[in-house]
């Protein structure tokens, strides 16, 4: 048996890259494959088993692997493989119990758990830490910030044996908007105040974005007018509209399947196509193979489009979905930007209906 080359890591994946450093350096730093979700198992089971040209054989990692990889990992720890180590990682607490091989690992206490449920004041800590191992200088005012504006996700938890979804920080895309932070710093070694954050760091303006989402679709004329008074729309920065359509998408979907009488497992299967894929056939009037069911929907965002959907009405959610495609070709036809904001605020604020667009591009 191989159980003893064999890691299996759950939780927060920031952390990850440390925990598989230390065992790089317990296997002699060997060279390292990394696999993934769509990866096979031949090409996995290849790597795993290939001759080793050096002294020290290959670390293999796959991320998220499915079933069939990991019963042919199985298999293989069962008996022996050639590889240094093996190492596999889930995101969060998405494995299943109940395959095999995680089941087995289990067993061996091979499973290393991440705590990843980094929420409120926790974040704090970790920015204090950063701070410390950089040697960068944040005032005070810079932590209240961060947990105002940090980037967030959501993931599963376990409480009381049941998987839940919770809110918590996303580490690995605040960890990139830090590093931006640290190169500041040491070209003039100045205090990094919360300007400097809100100049500097991506996820504030997302933030943003998605606030003027809530409200266009809210109808809120000032706020509306004022977000595009201060983001100029044009042909090269249209991204807004194009994620404000989707959200809208999503909500007159939800709204339907609300005025339908679905429950959230049925509104998840309605959005993911699942009951309509089947109807399409191709050339020899059998189901196409390749047509596969949408990404399930995050239950945190479905919850949140159900609220939000509550109080609106569908005929609403079309004229307004409507409109944002009509801007972004009235954009890409060469419409003057501010002309297009303006007509556009109006529509979302239902004072009246966007135009046709000027040319169907």
């Amino acid at each position: 048996m191989s159980w003893n080359k064999v890691w299996v890591l759950e939780g927060e994946p920031f952390f990850f890259k440390y925990i598989i450093e230390e065992i790089k350096e317990e296997l002699s730093n060997p060279d390292v494959i990394k696999f993934d979700t769509n990866s096979s198992a031949d090409d996995v089971k290849s790597a795993l088993t290939a001759f080793p040209f050096f002294d020290v054989p290959d670390l293999i990692i796959i991320d998220e692997p499915k079933a069939e990889v990991l019963n042919m990992c199985l298999e293989l720890v069962e008996s022996n493989f050639h590889a240094s180590g093996l190492v596999i990682t889930c995101a969060y607490n998405n494995f299943d119990g109940r395959q095999s091989f995680i089941s087995k690992a289990s067993k061996k206490k091979k499973i290393n758990y991440v705590d990843h449920t980094m929420q409120g004041s926790s974040l704090k800590q970790f920015i204090q830490d950063w701070a410390e191992h950089f040697n960068v200088v944040l005032k005070q005012e810079c932590y209240s910030w961060l947990q105002n504006y940090a980037p967030t996700r959501s993931a599963k938890v376990k409480i009381n044996n049941q998987k839940k979804d919770v809110i918590i920080y996303d580490l690995i895309m605040l960890d990139k908007e830090l590093a931006k932070i640290n190169a500041i710093y040491s070209c003039d070694k100045k205090p990094i105040e919360s300007v400097d954050l809100a100049n500097y760091c991506n996820f504030k303006r997302e933030n943003d974005i998605w606030q003027f989402i809530d409200k266009a679709i809210e109808g809120d004329l000032s706020i509306i007018l004022k977000y595009f008074d201060d983001n100029k729309l044009s042909s090269s920065n249209e991204g807004v509209l194009w994620l404000l359509a989707s959200q809208i998408e999503l909500y007159i979907q939800v709204k339907s399947a609300l005025n339908n009488g679905l429950n959230e497992s049925e509104m998840q299967d309605e959005i993911a196509l699942k009951g309509s894929l089947n109807y399409y056939l191709g050339d020899n009037f059998e189901s196409l193979p390749e047509a596969k069911p949408k990404a399930v929907l995050n239950p945190y965002r479905l919850q949140m489009a159900i609220r939000s959907c509550s109080t609106k009405k569908i005929e609403s959610l079309v004229d307004k979905y409507r409109a944002t495609i009509s801007a972004i070709m009235d954009l890409r036809s060469g419409i003057n930007g501010e002309i297009v904001s303006g007509l556009l605020g109006f529509a979302y604020s239902e004072k009246t209906k966007y135009l046709q667009p000027f040319v169907d591009v």
